[in-house]
């Protein structure tokens, strides 16, 4: 779990050899993990053949159809080795794995039988073309995810912004801030509010969370603000890119319903940062 800095974690870090994917290898590589960390990279092979599509179950394909899967997998074992090679590091075990099916599936299946305590793959945001395709899948991930997943777009983690309902603040977001992602990096706690009569009271309620990480030399700030609570997140990120957004992927029907609703998509689409998402216990 994501709870202490000095606990080795087991981090799967997803990955398809793109250029997405090569900034999630890049973060997990600049992340000073505990002694003890294993990290296991893991590829998905599709199972279908390029230009042929899907074989029904137990079909026997035909030799070039068997030597275009052949060399697909053989690229992709290749591929993850490289990957895995350059994330040694001393104290920490690196391993890879390639599987085959749909990738979201495969990807929170993989996650729950090691088990993992963080899931790392690449994502990008700002209307990239690719959403379809990769956004679905870290969408698909964190609604299904047994651990924290992280949405990375970019190798650096400068600042952390943890996004909280002041009402009814993610237990689960709070206790993976002592995760060695942060190491006594600036933290901004943010909460939206209905109104301005509210802020008061939101602005006490999480000056209490900040109290119980404050840390010598580690700047913590709240922001309350009235508005929705996207409106309110992006004005605090304001396009920074190296920032962190953490939040607790929750009920649609919460605050925030982040990464399970329309707030999550307009923030994974219009944002340019990595995002943490929490599940709730």
């Amino acid at each position: 779990m994501l709870v202490d800095p000095e606990v080795p974690v087991r981090v799967l870090l997803a990955t398809d050899g793109g250029p997405a994917a090569e900034v999630a290898r890049a973060a997990v590589h600049a992340i000073e993990w505990p002694g003890g960390t294993r990290i296991r990279v893991l590829g998905v092979l599709d199972g279908t053949v390029p230009f042929l599509g899907a074989p029904p179950p137990h079909a026997v394909l035909a030799p070039e159809q068997t030597a275009v899967v052949d060399a697909a997998r053989t690229e992709a074992q290749g591929t993850l080795e490289a990957v895995a090679t350059t994330l040694l590091e001393p104290e920490i075990e690196v391993e890879w794995q390639l599987v085959q099916g749909r990738a979201a599936n495969r990807i929170v299946d993989a996650a729950r039988a090691w088990p993992a305590d963080l899931i790392v793959l690449g994502n990008r945001g700002r209307r990239a073309a690719e959403y379809v395709i990769r956004g679905s899948i870290g969408m698909d991930v964190v609604q299904q995810a047994p651990c924290p997943v992280l949405l990375a777009r970019s190798d650096r983690i400068e600042r952390v912004v943890v996004a909280l309902d002041p009402e009814r603040p993610s237990d689960a977001a709070v206790e993976a801030l002592a995760s060695p992602l942060f190491r006594d990096r600036p933290l901004v706690l943010v909460g939206a509010v209905a109104s301005e009569h509210d802020s008061q009271a939101a602005t006490a309620a999480l000056e209490v969370i900040a109290e119980t990480m404050r840390r010598p030399n580690r700047p913590i700030e709240v922001v309350v603000a009235e508005g929705k609570p996207a409106t309110v997140v992006r004005g605090v990120i304001d396009d920074r890119s190296d920032d962190l957004l953490v939040t607790a992927a929750q009920a649609a029907d919460s605050l925030f319903e982040l990464l399970t609703g329309s707030v999550s998509r307009s923030l994974i689409i219009d944002t340019s940062c990595s995002i943490l998402a929490v599940p709730q216990p």
